[in-house]
């Protein structure tokens, strides 16, 4: 009869059910993991920094805490929320000033890419504060930059509402906890075995998209919702916006220091990665295709995220030449195009998830091919059949309409991509390392440049260029993943 093993960790106490097959027992002494991760794991024991605990591991598969798994989801979603909040913002200067000139490139640029250029000296900062004191310092210092940074622009509001540099300098100090991409990753990755980390990789996905559909959508809600209480400033359209994040990064804070364990745990690697699919994840190993099959899988994920990013200034400037301005419509759409993705999203996820990394890698990458190939010929079907030779105001409204059906159906295609790349990520034998690296690549090379792009080459080139290269580029990504 299977017996009942509890595991003793930090104070906690976690119960499995021992498996009729196999029984390991090891150690639970500090592994330093911060080689191949940039935030250095907690250390595991219940006599103080360098006690050794006693893991009874029975059976291939552990999961994080699912306090923790949401609480760090919860804080991806929070800035990624917080990096769309000032689209009204920008689109509200591409429709005043134009955007064709310098300056709106570069301030537009600037205004939805800025929370990560400060990411180096955010991971310093995130690093120091968890090797110092605990992952709980670390999450509060992202909570603290955020509300530093809505602070800012609420004194900016009141005294200069008109000035445009403090909104920069508040998303410069936003930047300042773009650290905690990385920390929440490593808090997930160091807690669970590695079957698990394709699911919770999918879910950084799907949360980014969420997070980014939430944060497009959070000044309209606002604006609506206050000024029906007589509460809204138009003069100061940022104003109460900033504030209600304020609240909400001081309701997290709390969050944090009742709910997240002072001393969590973190697995030896020999449990993170024993049994069956530590083999598979070892599988891509010789150094040729090893390099190959890394650069490919980095080449897909940044590509996507250069696309959708690209995608949302696209969408605001085909609204602003349309006339369909005002009113929050643009933000609205861009919201819709962030969350039109997601029920695909799960989808594929459980696709990939029910082939897994057994012995159908090869069949997984070929119908990822086949399911995004699909809904990308659905979107130049869907252009194709609409007129073109309608005028006037009529056809301003109709031409509106299929870009943005043509842009939505990308974003699908990009959306059923994720979780192939995200699978193929975990066959590669040094797949953290991997991780990290992509992440430096989307932020800068993706979420930092694909704006800027998309607004010059719209600015002097105009969509039909714009959406050839947008084409081709998710051609890459679905023939890649």
């Amino acid at each position: 009869m299977a017996g009942t093993v509890r595991r003793r960790v930090g104070g906690g106490c976690l119960q499995r059910r021992r498996s009729s097959k196999e029984t390991e027992e090891v150690g639970a002494e500090v592994v330093d993991t911060s080689a191949a991760s940039p935030v250095g794991a907690e250390e595991v024991g219940e006599d103080g920094p360098g006690g050794v605990g006693k893991v009874m591991h029975y059976g291939e598969s552990i999961p994080p805490p699912p306090g923790v798994k949401w609480m760090c989801l919860a804080m991806c979603l929070l800035f990624y929320a917080n990096s769309t909040a000032v689209l009204s913002t920008a689109f509200r200067h591409m429709n005043d000033a134009g955007a064709g000139s310098q300056s709106t490139v570069s301030f537009v640029a600037l205004l939805m890419g800025g929370v990560y250029l400060p990411m180096p000296l955010s991971l310093w900062l995130t690093r120091t504060a968890v090797k110092r004191y605990s992952h709980i310092a670390g999450l509060l210092l992202f909570l603290g930059f955020l509300l530093l940074g809505h602070l800012i622009m609420v004194i900016g509001q009141v005294l200069i509402p008109n000035a445009w540099w403090p909104l920069l300098l508040a998303r410069l100090v936003h930047g300042l906890g773009s650290g905690i991409l990385f920390q929440t990753r490593h808090i997930l990755a160091t807690m669970s075995t590695s079957d698990q980390h394709v699911s919770l990789q999918t879910w950084n996905f799907e949360i980014s998209d969420l997070g980014l559909g939430f944060g497009a959508i959070f000044p309209a809600a606002t604006h609506h919702i206050l000024a029906a209480a007589n509460l809204w400033k138009p003069e100061a359209p940022e104003l109460m916006p900033s504030l209600v994040f304020s609240l909400i990064s001081l309701g997290c804070g709390v969050w944090v220091l009742v709910s997240f364990p002072r001393r969590p745990f973190a697995l030896p690697e020999r449990v993170r990665f024993s049994g069956g699919n530590g083999k598979d994840r070892r599988r891509i190993s010789s150094g040729d295709d090893d390099r190959k099959f890394r650069y490919t899988t980095w080449l897909s994920g940044t590509t996507r995220i250069f696309v959708q990013s690209a995608i949302v200034p696209v969408v605001g400037l085909s609204m602003r030449d349309a006339h369909w301005t005002g009113n929050y419509r643009q933000t609205f759409a861009v919201a819709a195009i962030f969350l039109l993705p997601l029920p695909f999203e799960v989808f594929a996820s459980s696709l990939s998830s029910g082939c897994g990394f057994r012995s159908r890698a090869k069949d997984d990458t070929n119908f990822s091919k086949l399911l995004s190939g699909g809904v990308g010929a659905a979107a130049l079907l869907i252009a194709g059949l609409q007129p073109r030779n309608v005028v006037g105001e009529e056809g301003e409204f109709l031409a509106l309409i299929t870009r943005i059906c043509e842009l939505g159906i990308l974003m699908i295609a990009l959306g059923m991509a994720a979780p192939f790349n995200a699978s193929k990520l975990y066959q590669q034998k040094d797949a953290e390392r991997s991780i990290v690296v992509l992440e430096w690549l989307k932020a800068y090379a993706g979420r930092l440049l694909g704006p800027f792009a998309a607004v010059l080459m719209y600015s002097y080139a105009g969509y039909g260029p714009v959406l050839c290269v947008l084409c081709i580029a998710t051609a890459l990504v679905t023939l890649t993943a």
